[in-house]
């Protein structure tokens, strides 16, 4: 028993020893591969680190910024006002340059070498800024030349002309502060901003990029004047012409108003006959001579009155009656508008339908009389003794139409336009005018000769409208359209190209409906 309790203390002796030596042998190794990590990361970043979501274990600082730099493909910023407007200002106009380098060097001075093993266990995902350079003075240049920031003498107060007529753009509230935009835009820069919201963005000392603004008396005054112009605006109004709206509108009304722009100082003193309407009064030039004034880019009397100019007003209701004619109303029913056609038998009256002269009285009256009910007008001015028929009757949907003032002809199929061209009809003043009204293709000739008291006429292609008056060619005539029916027309035919009247004779058939109107 001796015996073996003297091995067995031997062997423990042994176990020690291996123990001892080890435990130093793990260590030894440990320290080695610890440092030989710390070598190898010497220079480049240690395992399992990403920047800004790039991994980075192995490579040096400045490939890690030529990655992060080539990710961020950084073009510029763009600054938004509080009106909405954008202001956009490249990174080449601003020699802009940006770099990661200078923080990566020192993350890994921090993290890489015999650092690396302190950090093996926390956090391995760094979110570093870049560091940039630009030229300040462009940035601040681009800024001071925005339009929407730069401050006008009267605090910006303005009168402009826009899609509703005259409207007052008032400074308002707050006007820009231009240091603290200019702060948040190099903020900007700095971190990458591609956008920044100036009417949001937070400054640094808190006062936002806008401040309140004060009222100047110019601008109270600019108000004032304006609401004269609101006051004549409101008087705009909507009538009826067989179904169709007609809106006098502010913009219309605007275009009464006398600017400075428009204002001859020569020619006013000239003519003498001139109508003006100034604070609801007919006046002449005489009443303005010496009491006309330029105010807020408009010529006022010395009341600070705005003046309307009494031929606009005429020019406007006679605009009404060139537009709102026979040809409107057809395109009107094609469209599925009114079933009622309109038409002027006067051949020297152009087509009018509308009384420019009685619709001129109701505008004058409109701003001159107070009690003038513009509501007891619903309907535009018709002249007296219009023929009309309904076009569902008359026409149907596949038609021919000649249009006399304009002096074309138009061909439809199913309501759509097939083919047209220009054309010559009667001499109205030797009294030979077309006839007006609605008729229809009662024959087609092929190579017949036309006879008349004092002529005789070939023609290729002949479709007969009314008597003996046709649409057919007329290979003698070099010019169609135009106002040659004035002097050299017709005798109450409708003259047509060859080749166009061709093609209307091949397809147009015997009871085709037919509109010939002024």
């Amino acid at each position: 028993m001796l015996q073996l309790f003297s091995g067995e203390k031997g062997d423990m002796k042994k176990r020690r020893l291996i123990g001892a030596l080890i435990v130093p042998f793990i260590i030894g190794i440990a320290c080695a591969v610890y440092f030989f990590l710390a070598y190898a990361y010497k220079d480049v970043f240690p395992a399992f680190l990403w920047v800004n979501g790039v991994y980075c274990t192995g490579k040096t600082p400045e490939e890690v910024n030529d990655i992060l730099i080539a990710q961020d493909e950084y073009s510029g910023i763009i600054l938004m006002d509080i009106s909405g407007e954008s202001l956009y200002i490249r990174a080449e106009d601003i020699d802009y340059e940006h770099s990661y380098l200078q923080n990566l060097v020192r993350l890994q001075k921090t993290r890489g070498g015999i650092y690396w093993g302190k950090f093996l266990f926390r956090p391995t995902h760094v979110k570093e800024l870049s560091f940039c350079k630009y030229d300040e003075t462009k940035v601040d240049k681009a800024i001071d030349n925005w339009h929407v920031l730069k401050d006008t003498d009267d605090g910006g107060a303005k009168i402009t002309l826009g899609e509703n007529g005259y409207e007052f753009e008032p400074k308002g509230c707050i006007k820009p502060n231009m240091d603290e935009i200019k702060g948040v835009t190099y903020n900007g820069l700095l971190n990458l901003s591609k956008v920044v919201d100036l009417s949001t963005a937070k400054t640094y000392v808190g006062g936002g990029c806008y401040v309140k603004y004060t009222e100047t008396e110019q601008e109270k005054q600019t108000g004032q004047f304006f609401e004269k112009i609101k006051e004549l605006q409101d008087k705009s109004y909507t009538r009826d012409f067989q179904g169709s709206k007609v809106e006098l509108s502010k913009k219309d009304i605007s275009s009464f108003i006398l600017t400075a722009a428009e204002f001859d100082a020569e020619e006013f003193d000239d003519v003498t006959d001139d109508i003006y309407i100034v604070n609801g009064e007919l006046c002449g030039r005489d009443y303005l001579a010496g009491r006309i004034f330029e105010y807020n880019g408009f010529m006022v009397d010395d009341n600070g009155n705005p003046i309307i100019v009494v031929d606009r007003l005429l020019s406007y209701a006679e605009g009404l009656s060139d537009k709102y004619d026979t040809s409107f109303l057809i395109q009107n029913y094609l469209n599925g508008g009114s079933d009622v056609i309109l038409y002027n038998e006067n051949k020297k009256s152009g087509g009018v339908l509308i009384d420019a002269e009685a619709e001129f009285e109701n505008l004058k009256a409109l701003f001159t009389d107070s009690s003038y009910d513009k509501e007891s007008h619903k309907d535009l001015s018709k002249l007296e003794d219009l023929k009309w028929g309904f076009a569902s009757d008359k026409l149907g949907k596949t038609f021919i139409e000649v249009d006399m003032g304009q002096q074309h002809l138009y061909y439809y199929v199913n309501g759509e336009l097939s083919m047209d061209m220009p054309v010559v009809t009667g001499n109205i003043n030797r009294g030979r005018g077309t006839p007006t009204g609605f008729f229809e293709v009662y024959n087609k000739r092929y190579h017949t000769n036309l006879v008349g008291v004092d002529y005789v006429s070939y023609v290729n292609y002949w479709l007969g409208v009314n008597k003996g008056v046709g649409i057919h060619d007329a290979t003698w005539r070099k010019k169609f359209g135009e106002e040659i029916y004035k002097k050299d027309g017709s005798h109450g035919c409708i003259n047509c190209p060859l080749e166009s009247v061709e093609k209307l004779w091949e397809v147009c058939e015997v009871g085709t409906p037919v509109m010939l109107h002024y």
